[in-house]
């Protein structure tokens, strides 16, 4: 969808520039094509005065870029909430497709490294439960946060569901999203790191987890603490605990306990690891459903079709699933019943799969030629860009289905094959 990359490129910054010229705070600006509008979300709730002065900022920009395009319907939705607190700009909120939606990405699983990382993430929830706050550091732990406050908010939730937006607000102040450090090349993260930990409440205590082969980044998380408290500034909690979910030896990989004095008073910093057989989603956007911008500091919301092949300890199917949301399949797979281990030998047949891969081709490829016809019924496109783009889709997608399998995830090396 290079045609929408370009589109968006164009009209979104200076729409978002335009948008926050009129209103403190704008989260994000996107092409909401299903809609046929421009949708600006920001930070806090908007009155009605406030949502006009965006419409007509929206619309002066839009008009000043395309000219032939004298309709911008703008919506200013409620800001979105969730149930972490995020400390990074999360990018647009509707699932696009990733790159080229044509292909399906491949994913063997193995059913005991499945249950094994299921096992790992259990155990991170117990330890949570113990503290007064629960952060990790994006992208790879966003997954893992999501699932793990999501699993607390089941309980909590009030029964009165006009209760459950204020409930919500301050349940996610329990749980925190932040950037994951070095992003930038710079030190902006970790001062932005120990700036939230110096405006926590002081006397509390705080769990942190990141996932990653070698547990790099809860050693790069200490070391900042370490930093903080030798230059004399504040440290909210009095307790820090620091668990890396990892996959991988490495001698670095020691048990550390130690205390530090701070301007407000004794911390208590341990740092420790848990071992799980694989980490599925590590460096695999896909499955964690986001890309990130390091330069930025935000995070993109992606989709992306892919088909999920899991296996029992004999190397035989016991499940196919294909789906446009991979990464929607991969937190059903962490979070609902397991598969049943095969009766027969091979129940799953290629000619089963092949079906289920020719009917995610053809869904994707209808969505993506949607969008395609409402860019070009409001103005965005041309018809010459609209009829090259439409014969180009067909194509890729005729491609894809006849090379298929052709975008293989190497759960070992962590890259496409």
């Amino acid at each position: 969808m290079k045609w929408m990359n370009r589109l968006e490129e164009a009209l979104l910054p200076p729409m978002f520039q335009a948008a926050s010229e009129v209103c403190d705070r704008v989260r994000h600006v996107e092409l909401d094509l299903v809609n046929q509008n421009v949708l600006v979300v920001p930070v806090e709730r908007q009155n009605s005065e406030s949502r006009r002065r965006i419409e007509q900022a929206i619309d002066a920009t839009g008009r000043r870029i395309l000219p032939t395009v004298t309709d911008w319907p703008v919506w200013v939705p409620p800001p979105p909430q969730y149930t972490f607190t995020t400390h990074l700009y999360t990018g647009p909120r509707l699932h696009r497709p990733f790159g080229q939606p044509e292909h399906l990405f491949v994913f063997d699983i193995e059913m005991q490294e499945l249950l094994g990382l299921r096992e790992g993430e259990s155990t991170l929830a117990e330890m949570a439960r113990e503290h007064k706050y629960v952060a990790t550091f994006a992208l790879g732990g966003a997954s893992a946060l999501a699932r793990l406050s999501m699993a607390e908010w089941d309980e909590a939730m009030p029964a009165n569901p006009f209760e459950a937006p204020a409930v919500l607000d301050q349940f996610a102040k329990r749980f925190h999203l932040l950037p994951g450090l070095g992003w930038s090349n710079t030190d902006a993260e970790e001062r932005q790191f120990i700036s939230w930990l110096a405006g926590l409440e002081v006397g509390t205590s705080l769990f942190m987890f990141d996932t990653g082969s070698k547990g790099n980044g809860p050693r790069a998380a200490a070391n900042a603490i370490r930093n903080a408290a030798a230059t004399g500034q504040p440290i909210g909690p009095a307790r820090i605990r620091i668990v890396g979910l990892v996959d991988d030896r490495d001698p670095a990989q020691e048990r550390v306990e130690e205390d530090h004095d701070t301007p407000v008073g004794r911390t208590r910093l341990t740092v420790e690891y848990i071992h799980v057989p694989r980490l599925l989603s590590e460096d695999c956007q896909v499955l964690l459903g986001h890309e990130r911008n390091r330069k930025l500091g935000y995070i993109l919301p992606l989709r992306n079709a892919a088909i999920f092949r899991v296996f029992d300890d004999t190397g035989h199917r016991i499940s196919v699933v294909a789906s446009s949301g991979a990464s929607d399949v991969f937190r059903a797979l962490m979070t609902n019943a397991p598969a049943a281990p095969a009766v027969t030998s091979e129940p799953l047949t290629d000619a089963r799969e092949r079906a289920m891969v020719k009917y995610i081709h053809d869904y994707t490829r209808r969505g993506e030629l949607n969008d395609l016809q409402v860019a070009f019924e409001w103005g965005l496109l041309i018809r010459e860009q609209y009829e090259n783009e439409y014969r180009g889709t067909l194509a890729r997608y005729q491609a894809s289905l006849k090379n298929y399998p052709n975008r293989k995830w190497d759960f070992a090396k962590k890259l496409v094959i």
